[in-house]
């Protein structure tokens, strides 16, 4: 990142960091919290983090795909890189 000019910045990445920065504020199953995988698979990883205060789901992807079915209930989007759920990015739920 060419941090000296501001206008070459990737505004899009560094939007994302902060999103991803602030969900881990904000969140102490994401700081303190105990990790549980809920899925490994070659494009896509889906885990737990758990805390007595809350658990989050995680799913991160690589590469585009079919949507990923987990046998659990979903609460709230906290944070997102995308809108599309078969896109590439990473995504933590309220569980």
């Amino acid at each position: 990142m060419p941090w000296h000019r501001p206008e070459a910045w990737d505004h899009e990445t560094l939007t994302t960091y902060s999103a991803l920065a602030a969900a881990r504020r904000d969140h102490v199953a994401l700081r303190r919290g105990g990790l549980r995988w809920a899925h490994v698979g070659n494009d896509t990883l889906a885990f737990l983090r758990e805390h007595p205060e809350e658990t989050l789901l995680v799913v991160a992807r690589r590469a585009p795909g079919p949507p990923l079915d987990l046998p659990i209930a979903l609460g709230e989007t906290l944070v997102a890189t995308t809108d599309d759920p078969q896109a590439t990015g990473v995504t933590v739920y309220a569980v």
